[in-house]
């Protein structure tokens, strides 16, 4: 890829660093997870953060459990979008739409990090 025309580029890291994206890579790999996982501050906030940080550690970890499970089920079977759609139940039991998008880190290193969000976040 030729970059010599980019001025200016915002990557994953800086999102991270920005607090627009949350990284929950380390409890991610203890679902089963095998790239840096991030979540919007919106979901994070909205979804798995209450004020009891227990139950926020706790709501973390099912919700990537659940996550992982989910995606792993389309993948297996046959799924090949970077972006895969996951109705969560959350708190009120009614399922939430949710996007998980699978991309390069940045223009300068492409290895892979997946973010999970809801579709108002994309």
């Amino acid at each position: 890829m030729d970059n010599s025309n980019i001025i200016s580029v915002y990557t994953r890291q800086n999102a991270i660093d920005d607090g627009i994206f949350v990284d929950v890579s380390e409890v991610a790999k203890s679902c089963g997870f095998v790239i840096p996982v991030a979540l919007t501050r919106n979901l994070f906030s909205t979804h798995i953060e209450k004020n009891i940080t227990y139950q926020t550690s706790i709501r973390l970890n099912v919700f990537l459990f659940i996550m992982y499970r989910e995606i792993r089920k389309q993948v297996d079977a046959g799924h090949k979008d970077n972006m895969i759609e996951v109705m969560m139940p959350f708190d009120d039991k009614i399922p939430t739409k949710i996007w998980a998008v699978i991309e390069a880190q940045s223009p300068t290193d492409p290895s892979p990090a997946m973010n999970i969000m809801l579709p108002e976040d994309y």
